[in-house]
């Protein structure tokens, strides 16, 4: 599923260095955050395309009815993020080519980044590349969507229940 990530800038006079993970179900089923560095209050989230604007409005409405105070407007940063709803959407690849990170889907739910699944991924696939050398190496490739789910983590968006097809 495609949804918009906005975040805006705000200068400010704390040096802390602090981040909020924000998760609300009534503005989104990813979610949102909140980072002071360097001078900068940083607020944003991922949500359902559709009312991404309205959305990220009040996310702000609530932050500020909490007390925080962002500052002075410094600019405002967005992008579409692809969140998988099912295990399903994981592709490790097929014919010799072999997919990790985010390009197979593995996108930590956390972050909305695959920095974590690229380093895990591609151990896994090394170990079983090593291991299997003269055997048809894709056929014996893991099952990485096996792997994720049960470990509990995996590249959905969080809905509170840690159930991949409840989206």
């Amino acid at each position: 599923k495609r949804y918009t990530s906005i975040q805006e800038w705000y200068k400010c006079n704390s040096n802390s260095s602090i981040y909020t993970s924000i998760f609300d179900i009534k503005l989104t089923n990813s979610y949102c955050w909140t980072i002071s560095k360097n001078g900068y209050f940083i607020v944003g989230g991922a949500f359902k395309s559709n009312n991404a604007v309205e959305s990220f409005s009040n996310l702000k409405t609530k932050l500020k009815d909490y007390g925080y105070d962002f500052g002075d407007f410094t600019k405002r940063e967005g992008c579409y993020v692809y969140l998988l709803d099912r295990l399903s959407g994981i592709e490790t690849g097929s014919n010799g080519i072999y997919l990790l990170e985010e390009s197979a889907g593995f996108i930590s739910p956390s972050s909305l980044e695959g920095i974590s699944y690229a380093m895990e991924s591609g151990y896994i696939l090394a170990d079983v590349l090593n291991k299997n050398i003269n055997t048809d190496r894709l056929n014996n490739y893991v099952n990485l969507k096996d792997f994720y789910e049960a470990d509990n983590v995996g590249a959905t968006p969080w809905d509170g229940k840690n159930d991949f097809n409840a989206i």
